[in-house]
């Protein structure tokens, strides 16, 4: 895939170029949990970084989550906490609200998410003018819903990382397991969860400008749709 990575940053580089002063260039990475869409943001960001240190920033969906201390305040809080990570366990309105200020107004302070504690950390990512380049990576940047079709106006393009469902479900489940769930729990997470999530999103692949298709050998294809 790295041959893949450099080809594309270079791409971008000449996007970040080309993009007169003052405005932005908004990229979308998605795809399921597991597809390697996070992997794809990080090698962009550090190639293109190495090139156009003051030109680029990522903005993950992930500092969208609703805090667990919200999900306890839904009508189900235990159902709520069991599959956060769907559509609901976000604060899509927010996402929408931030990306629109950054393409209108140029800057804003975006949240990070805390992995390690479970909640998102407020103003950790600053998005400012001269980053002519804003990576968003997150899985539902092509779903339906108000507040998501308005995050996706931003987008000048969004880009699909795909992969089998059971391939990306198998890298999820080994991902619980090493933060500390049983083999049984992880499985359980996979199947009651990650996978509902997963065909959601696949459903709407088709609305990619393009879609990378990532193989578990290494190869991978660029298709173009839109």
């Amino acid at each position: 895939m790295e041959q893949l990575y450099e080809t594309l940053a270079a791409e971008l580089i000449k996007t970040i170029d080309g993009t007169p002063k003052g405005e932005k260039f908004i990229l979308g990475i998605t795809g399921i949990p597991g597809s390697g869409k996070t992997t794809t943001s990080i090698r962009l960001y550090e190639l293109i970084k190495k090139q156009r240190p003051e030109n680029i920033v990522v903005v993950p969906m992930d500092g969208f989550h609703h805090y667990r201390s919200e999900l306890d305040r839904m009508d189900d809080p235990a159902e709520a906490h069991r599959r956060r990570g769907a559509p609901f366990t976000f604060n899509s309105k927010r996402f929408a609200d931030t990306l629109e200020t950054i393409k209108n107004k140029g800057e804003a302070l975006a949240p990070s998410f805390d992995h390690n504690f479970g909640d998102p950390v407020e103003k950790d990512i600053i998005v400012e003018p001269q980053h002519k380049l804003v990576i968003v990576e997150g899985i539902y940047l092509l779903i339906d819903g108000e507040d998501w079709e308005r995050a996706r106006k931003v987008f000048d393009q969004v880009w699909y990382v795909d992969i089998d469902i059971p391939a990306a479900m198998e890298r999820v489940r080994k991902r619980h397991m090493a933060t500390g769930l049983t083999a049984e729990l992880a499985r359980e997470r996979c199947e009651k969860s990650d996978k509902l999530n997963a065909h959601l999103i696949e459903e709407n692949k088709s609305k990619a400008d393009r879609v990378i298709t990532s193989k578990e050998d290494g190869r991978y294809a660029v298709n173009e749709f839109n």
